[in-house]
C-alpha cells in the first residue's frame, strides 16, 4: 500500500500529454506523497491512474517520473488516453487501495489462523527394512528451532522421497526438516528432535522387517492449531499424546476353570495430540473374533521383547524379568496373573502385557504398570487390567482407567507426569523387582526399581542405592507423621525441574506434609537421579 495524503489536494498538468508519455508534468509537486505512489488523472468514469517511481523535487512545478499509465484498469475503465493542459490531477482514493488493504487484512486473518505444522498429509509406503516412501505434501514452518525468531512462517511443498531411510524394528518420528532454503522429510527415533519450528511432526511409524506395523499421522497441524500448546499436549499429556477420553469398558467372559476368559473392550473415545479418535475409529473388538487381533508381550532379554497370539487373557503365568526372561509359570494355585489391557489406535488390535511378578493376592492388587514394548507405548492406550486366580476362570478382578486409578500408571498414562525427559529413544518405563517395602523405623538403604511407604512419627532417611544402572528408579510415598527425606551418597545428585540438589552426601531431597509422593528416575548411571513424578511442595537442598 501507498501513502495518502489529507483531503486529497488535487493541481493540474501544465502541458498535454499522450497515451504513452512516461514523464507527467504538474503545477505543484507538493500534493503528491513521496514517491513511489499513485495518482489520478482527470474525474468520472474516464480517470485514468497512474504510478509515479520518482519526483523530480519535492514542492513546486516539475514532473511526476518513470511512470507506469493505466496502473489500476478494469476493462475500458482507468485505461490510459491522451490529456489536456489543465487536466486535474490529485492523490485519489482508488480501488487499488480498497483492494490492497482488503487482501492485507485477509492476509492477516489466515496466518492468525495457520500456525507451524502440515496443510496436507502424504501417504507414507514400506519399501525395505530400512526404507520407506513419502509423497509430496505442503507445510508451515520456521528457519530456525527458535519459534518466530525472524517473526517469519514459511509455506513450503515437501518434494516426495522414494527411499527415506528410517531404523529397522523400532518406532521412527517422520518430520520435514529445514534444509537449505526448503523442507525436507528426515526421520529419527528420538521424539525430541521434534521442536515444531525447523523440525515439524509428520507421522509416527512403527518398522518391522516386511512391512510398517502402525502408523499414526500428526494431522493438519498447521490448521487453526495453537501449536505451542499442541507441543505441550505431545510432550506431557498421556503416552506421547495419546489419552482416553471415554469408553473402552472390559468384559470377560467365564468358561470355567481352569480356562480363562475370552476380553471384550467397548467402543469408545480417546486423543492423540488434538486429534479426536472416535467410536468409528475404536469400534468394540473381542478377542479372535470379527478379525480382531490379540496378542501378549513378554521379555526375552532385559530389554528385549516377543509376543505371541492370545486367543484369550492368561491365568497362569507371569513375565519373569531375570535370567530365564519371559513366560513362566506361577508357582502355586494361591498365586495371581496380572493383565495389563491395551487397545490399538490404529488397528483392531486388543494385547496384554503380563504382570512382572509371581504375586500374592496383595501384590498383585498392588502392582505396577510393567515396562512397556515400544509398540504399545507409541500405538495402544491402556484400558484397564484383569487379575486372576492361578488356573481360575472367573477374575479376582476387572479394573477399568474410567472407575480405577492405577497409582503407578506413569510408565503409560503420562498425564500425571511433568518434565519427563525423554533424552533417548530407549525409554520405556519402570517396573518393580520387588514387592512395597513399608520403613517403620528411621533409616533404611534403598535398592533399585523399588518402591517405599515411610511410616514413623519421626524423620525417616532413605539414602539412594550406591549403584543404579540407566533407567532404574526408586519410589517414596509418606505416610508417618514424620515424613521422609531421600539422601545422597558421594557424587550423588537429584534434578527436580530446574533445580538440582548439591552433589554429594550433603544433597537430599525431602516432604514437607505428611502424604507428600516422589518417584526417581536414573539417568546418568550410579550419580544421577530425576524427579519423573511428585505430590506436594518438595524440599531440595541446592548447597
Amino acid at each position: 500500500m501507498y501513502p495518502a495524503i489529507v483531503n486529497s489536494p488535487n493541481t493540474t498538468l501544465t502541458a498535454g500529454i499522450s497515451e504513452s508519455d512516461t514523464t507527467i508534468p504538474v503545477t505543484e509537486l507538493g500534493v503528491f506523497p513521496a514517491a513511489p505512489n499513485t495518482a489520478t488523472i482527470g474525474t468520472g468514469v474516464l480517470a485514468e491512474t497512474i504510478y509515479y517511481a520518482g519526483k523530480s523535487a519535492a514542492t513546486g512545478a516539475g514532473n511526476l517520473t518513470s511512470v507506469t499509465r493505466e496502473w489500476n484498469k478494469t476493462g475500458t475503465y482507468g485505461a490510459k488516453k491522451a490529456w489536456l493542459s489543465g487536466e486535474v490531477i490529485g492523490r485519489e482514493f482508488t480501488a487499488y487501495d480498497l483492494d490492497t488493504a482488503k487482501a492485507n487484512i485477509e492476509d492477516l486473518a489466515s496466518k492468525e489462523a495457520y500456525t507451524e505444522g502440515l496443510l496436507s498429509i502424504p501417504t507414507i509406503a514400506y519399501v525395505d527394512a530400512t526404507h520407506i516412501s513419502v509423497t509430496t505434501c505442503d507445510c508451515l514452518m520456521r528457519d530456525d528451532a527458535v519459534w518466530g525468531a525472524d517473526n517469519i512462517l514459511w509455506k513450503k511443498t515437501i518434494a516426495e522421497n522414494t527411499n527415506l531411510a528410517v531404523t529397522a524394528d523400532s518406532v521412527n518420528y517422520i518430520y520435514v526438516l529445514w534444509s537449505g532454503g526448503t523442507g525436507v522429510y528426515a526421520a529419527t527415533t528420538d521424539r525430541e528432535t521434534l521442536n515444531w519450528s525447523n523440525c515439524v511432526p509428520v507421522a509416527r511409524v512403527a518398522i518391522q522387517t516386511g512391512s510398517i506395523t502402525y502408523q499414526l499421522n500428526y494431522g493438519l497441524s498447521a490448521k487453526g492449531s495453537a501449536q505451542k500448546n499442541f507441543d505441550r499436549v505431545m510432550r506431557i499429556r498421556g503416552s506421547g499424546g495419546v489419552e482416553k477420553e471415554s469408553g473402552m469398558a472390559i468384559s470377560v467372559t467365564e468358561p470355567g476353570d481352569p480356562t480363562p476368559g475370552v476380553c471384550t473392550l467397548n467402543s469408545g473415545y480417546a486423543w492423540f495430540g488434538l486429534r479426536r479418535l472416535t467410536s468409528t475409529d475404536l469400534p468394540t473388538i473381542t478377542q479372535g473374533v470379527g478379525g480382531a487381533v490379540s496378542d501378549l508381550w513378554y521379555h526375552t532379554g532385559a530389554s528385549t521383547w516377543a509376543k505371541t497370539t492370545a486367543t484369550s487373557l492368561n491365568n497362569t503365568q507371569y513375565d519373569k524379568l531375570t535370567a530365564g526372561y519371559g513366560l513362566t509359570t506361577l508357582s502355586a494355585a494361591s498365586r495371581y496373573a496380572v493383565n495389563w489391557i491395551f487397545r490399538n489406535l490404529v488397528t483392531l488390535e486388543l494385547d496384554i502385557v503380563l504382570g512382572t511378578g509371581d504375586y500374592t493376592s496383595s501384590q498383585a492388587e498392588a502392582s505396577l504398570i510393567p515396562t512397556l514394548p515400544p509398540d504399545i507405548q507409541n500405538f495402544y492406550i491402556l484400558v484397564g487390567r484383569v487379575i486372576y486366580q492361578k488356573s481360575t476362570s472367573t477374575p479376582y478382578a476387572i479394573e477399568n482407567v474410567t472407575t480405577t486409578s492405577f497409582r503407578a500408571a506413569s510408565t503409560t498414562v503420562h498425564s500425571d507426569l511433568s518434565n519427563l525427559t525423554y533424552g533417548t529413544s530407549g525409554h520405556t518405563g519402570f517396573a518393580p523387582k520387588e514387592a512395597i517395602v513399608e520403613v517403620t523405623g528411621t533409616t533404611q538403604a534403598m535398592a533399585v526399581n523399588t518402591p517405599y511407604i515411610a511410616n514413623n512419627g519421626a524423620l525417616v532417611t532413605l539414602t539412594l542405592p550406591a549403584t543404579a544402572a540407566l533407567g532404574d528408579f526408586v519410589a517414596v510415598e509418606g505416610k508417618g507423621a514424620g515424613g521422609w527425606k531421600i539422601a545422597q551418597n558421594a557424587s550423588q545428585y537429584i534434578r527436580f525441574i530446574s533445580i538440582s540438589s548439591v552433589a554429594g552426601v550433603g544433597g537430599s531431597i525431602a516432604s514437607t506434609a505428611q502424604y507428600d509422593v516422589v518417584r526417581l528416575l536414573c539417568t546418568t548411571a550410579n550419580n544421577g537421579w530425576t524427579v519423573i513424578y511428585s505430590e506436594g511442595n518438595l524440599s531440595v537442598v541446592t548447597a
